[in-house]
């Protein structure tokens, strides 16, 4: 209960965490981006410097780290724990389902920008300390394909010059999981 007075049950579905390494950036592929793993800049959702942050190079094309996702026909939802650094936006992004993705705004209330796609559902919710959990619900054909994350210089802003030394965007917790929309963070070392 967390010292309240009146305790509460979460109940939810079983699921499995599709994301292999969802903590562990330095396992995704990288276009562009040096990482700061278990940053000392701020602390992450689980209130441990176990976050990572994406630094991009002084190029000027998009930014990401990105992992291959195995699923299966149906919904699936992509979801990660998302706080600005020097930029405010970030993307979700996953191409098995015809190069769906949502924009983010990291700043104040939170809020969704550009999407391409078909969503099932989509969402950003925060969680404290300037993090929010970013989330896109799709139907695949299943297989499977790469899930990116990209800081972005502004809504819809993919490519920009990146200057090699701060970060842009902080990472923690990335998830995939078949259902129509996002549970409780599954951690998958």
């Amino acid at each position: 209960s967390g010292g309240a007075t009146c305790p509460s049950l979460l109940l939810e579905p079983s699921r499995a965490q599709l994301v292999p390494y969802s903590e562990y950036f330095d396992a995704w592929s990288g276009n562009r981006v040096i990482l700061d793993i278990n940053t000392s800049e701020t602390l992450s959702p689980e209130g441990l410097n176990n976050a990572t942050g994406f630094i991009p190079t002084a190029v000027m094309d998009d930014h990401a780290r990105g992992i291959s996702v195995t699923i299966s026909a149906g919904a699936v939802t992509y979801s990660a724990y998302l706080k600005a650094g020097d930029k405010t936006w970030a993307r979700l992004w996953e191409t098995s389902v015809d190069n769906v993705f949502v924009d983010f705004n990291l700043s104040g209330s939170g809020s969704m920008g550009t999407t391409q796609g078909t969503f099932l559902d989509k969402g950003i919710e925060a969680v404290g300390n300037g993090w929010y959990r970013c989330y896109m619900s799709v139907t695949s054909v299943g297989g499977g394909g790469p899930f990116r994350i990209y800081p972005l210089e502004g809504d819809g802003d993919k490519a920009y010059l990146g200057d090699g030394s701060t970060i842009d965007l902080y990472t923690y917790g990335a998830m995939a999981e078949q259902g129509s929309y996002a549970t409780s963070y599954i951690p998958n070392h």
